[in-house]
C-alpha cells in the first residue's frame, strides 16, 4: 500500500504543477481529473483485479 500512496501523491503533485502552469485549468477541474484517474484504477484493485503485462 505504501507504493500506491507514493504513486498517488506523486500524481497529485505533478497534476497540480501542470494545472498551475496551464491557463484556464481550474483547481476543481484538476481535482476531478485526479479523482477520475485514481478511482478508475483503485476500483479494479478493490475487486482484486490487477494489471499485468502479457
Amino acid at each position: 500500500m505504501d507504493a500506491l500512496a507514493q504513486a498517488l501523491a506523486g500524481s497529485a503533485e505533478s497534476l497540480a504543477t501542470w494545472a498551475d502552469e496551464t491557463p484556464g485549468v481550474t483547481a476543481k477541474e484538476a481535482a476531478a481529473t485526479l479523482m477520475n484517474f485514481a478511482w478508475a484504477g483503485l476500483g479494479n484493485l478493490m475487486k482484486s483485479e490487477r494489471w499485468s503485462p502479457r
